[in-house]
């Protein structure tokens, strides 16, 4: 065993109170910071399960939509149209057959996955880092990841990617570090882990690439090792077969049904391409627009991360630890993709900010111990003190209005829940616009495949296709409500085949709620009289029955 074996495994005991290693010449005990991990994850846990019933954000709602059509007879990207992997509809799918298809068994499924992955984190952590370090960058990490900053109450699939990503982190640790047999198992279990958190979430690629670093570092250039050119470009190769395998096979078998095109159109051509980004402002926007309200509140933990990563990779720190820093700046290439820098993709970098602040405030008490120690009580319990509301009893109309505007969340459980009562069975309701988690409050069927319009009016090959795709569903299925959320509708509006839908909807159709919503409250009139039956506000919604 080498040397830098030895030191891992010692660093990973257990029992008592562990060492945290190259601080200075004083050795100090970490027994605080498993405290502070158990704080921080009860917190974290406590405000999961208070939010379990939080209405369904937009993306929930297609995500909820698109996983239990799938499980029936929908086929995805041939009639339910979005971008992402098949990995998150068939996650979703699972919530829902188990659990239910509304926000209580959404949210429920995701906080069981979120603590299966706070488990497979702190396993792997507690082999680098020791018991009480790794306990506490998890509960920083949980904390962070459930805060408002970041959207946590909303199950995205920058949280569920995660799981599958840190199970193979363990397996190329146990295939490299800790000489685990037989090596070419663990190597491609790392490589698939790696592939299926990219079939939830294409950003979490980052993690592939830092696994094929990482192995061309372990075998090349660590000091002290000597593999054949040969067995390294084999295990690199079964590396490389466990990543892609994931979307090969969806690849494959949407290949075997003749719908390849479709999946390469949604996943590859929308997801990489312009076709959404011609009318969008550029990522500079959206960065200097967002990033200050992911890091509200969170100051000192990002500045004590970057303190780590310095500690990290300057001072004498074990190969293995040293790289874990490089996972932070490559999290946050991951986070940059796509260049629209939404609050729910920094859940990508918050692991290794998590890892990367508790190693810089471990050497702050090293060096300067009770300071030290004051240092690191501030870092931790200011997000928590400074909106203690969020954590333990704000209620989810404020949240939501404080997460997304004037976006009308609540406001589609309230309408789905009358609609619901209005609807006969066979009903279906239509959206001009995106919010399809009407659907699943109304419980009936969207009768435009389009649950996001955006992809109908915006410039692609397949555009001419869609809008008389739209046509014929709008018209053909005659839906018994349309509904029109003004907050995306103002996007749409100029649009012809907008003014075309408008414009045969009031001959055919008659106003039946109106929708009013203020910044502290929201107006919902049902059956006005006609001459109240025009939204007052900036921000509203109208439902239109058929006449």
């Amino acid at each position: 065993m080498s040397k830098n074996k030895r030191t891992s495994s010692s660093i990973a005991e257990p029992t008592g109170s562990t060492v945290l290693p190259a601080h200075d010449s004083r050795d100090f005990s970490t027994k605080p910071f498993l405290w502070i991990g158990i704080a921080t994850l009860v917190i974290a846990l406590i405000t999961r399960l208070r939010l379990l019933d939080i209405p369904f954000e937009r993306d929930e709602g297609v995500f909820t939509y698109i996983g239990r059509a799938m499980w029936g007879d929908g086929l995805l990207y041939t009639d339910l149209y979005d971008n992402k992997l098949p990995g998150l509809y068939l996650i979703y799918g699972l919530f829902t057959n188990v659990l239910g298809a509304q926000p209580t068994g959404i949210h429920l499924g995701a906080l069981v996955w979120q603590v299966a992955t706070l488990l497979v984190f702190f396993g792997w952590l507690r082999s680098i880092m020791g018991r009480d370090l790794a306990l506490a960058a998890t509960g920083l990490f949980a904390l962070y990841a459930s805060s408002g900053q970041v959207l946590g109450f909303a199950a995205h699939a920058t949280q569920l990617c995660a799981l599958p990503a840190f199970a193979g982190l363990w397996a190329l640790w146990c295939g490299t570090v800790q000489g685990r047999s037989p090596q070419a198992v663990w190597i491609i279990l790392a490589g698939l882990g790696a592939g299926l958190a990219i079939w939830i979430k294409q950003q979490a690629l980052f993690y592939a690439v830092f696994g094929a670093v990482y192995l061309g570092w372990w075998f090349f250039f660590r000091s002290g090792r000597s593999e054949s050119m040969l067995r390294a470009i084999g295990l690199g190769a079964l590396y490389a077969f466990g990543v892609i395998l994931p979307v090969g096979l969806s690849a494959a078998w949407f290949a075997s049904q003749g719908r390849f095109d479709d999946f390469w159109f949604w996943t590859v051509e929308i997801s990489t391409g312009e076709t959404f980004k011609t009318q969008a402002p550029g990522a500079g926007f959206f960065f200097n627009f967002y990033f200050p309200k992911v890091i509200s509140q969170w100051w000192w933990v990002w500045f004590s991360a970057v303190y780590g990563l310095i500690v990290l990779l300057r001072q004498k720190q074990t190969p293995e630890q040293k790289a874990l820093a490089w996972l932070l700046p490559l999290s946050l290439w991951g986070v940059s993709l796509g260049g629209a820098f939404y609050p729910h993709y920094f859940v990508l970098a918050l692991p290794w900010l998590a890892i990367c602040a508790i190693f810089g405030l471990g050497n702050l008490v090293g060096k300067h111990g009770k300071s030290g120690w004051v240092a690191t009580a501030v870092v931790v319990a200011w997000p928590v003190l400074a909106q203690l509301g969020y954590w333990f009893w704000e209620n989810d109309r404020s949240i939501l209005r404080r997460a997304y505007d004037n976006n009308p969340f609540q406001e589609m459980a309230d309408i789905g829940a009358e609609l619901k009562k209005r609807c006969a069975p066979t009903d279906s309701i239509a959206i001009i616009g995106s919010e399809p988690e009407l659907f699943l409050y109304a419980e009936r069927p969207s009768a435009l495949s389009h649950l996001f319009f955006q992809g109908v009016i915006q410039p692609h090959a397949r555009r001419a296709q869609f809008q008389q795709q739209i046509r014929e569903e709008l018209w053909g299925r005659k839906p018994r409500f349309v509904v029109l959320p003004g907050a995306q509708f103002e996007h749409l509006k100029d649009d012809p085949l907008v003014k075309e839908i408008v414009a045969r909807l009031q001959k055919e159709y008659h106003t039946v709620c109106v929708v009013d919503i203020y910044e502290n409250k929201s107006q919902i009139t049902w059956d006005p009289a006609p001459e109240k039956a025009l939204p007052q506000t900036l921000f509203w919604t109208i439902v239109m029955e058929r006449n």
